[in-house]
């Protein structure tokens, strides 16, 4: 397909998204249970619950689109490494805020329920 085929969000809809984003996934869940596992207090650090959950996809999907030159990338972004960088670091952020709703949604952060006592004042 040549370049002047690609219309609009046709770049983004194709199997190599799909790849693309799993691998970016992959590498994030086991770069941070590895990082979990060795330290037992992550749970107590805003820098890391906070930053780094959220920026390593966005930083591993640009570090791969650089270095993985035989990735099948779509037409378009084969003879372009700035490209490949920013198709990498717009999927590793899709994949950050993905995440981010889906943990929340399972987690039942978000998922609270009003109480009668937090519409209406109690009675004096």
């Amino acid at each position: 397909m040549p370049h002047t085929d690609l219309v609009g969000m046709e770049i983004f809809l194709n199997w190599q998204t799909l790849l693309f984003s799993l691998g970016i996934f992959v590498l994030t869940y086991f770069l941070r249970l590895t990082v979990q596992f060795f330290w037992r207090t992550w749970r107590a650090s805003r820098l890391y619950n906070d930053f780094v959950l959220h920026v390593l996809p966005i930083v591993l999907g640009g570090a791969v689109a650089l270095f993985a030159k035989k990735f099948p990338w779509p037409d378009a972004l084969v003879p372009s490494a700035s490209a490949r960088l920013f198709y990498g670091i717009f999927l590793g952020m899709t994949c950050g805020l993905v995440y981010g709703r889906v943990r929340a949604a399972l987690t039942g952060s978000n998922n609270k329920t009003l109480e009668p006592t937090d519409v209406v004042p109690p009675e004096v």
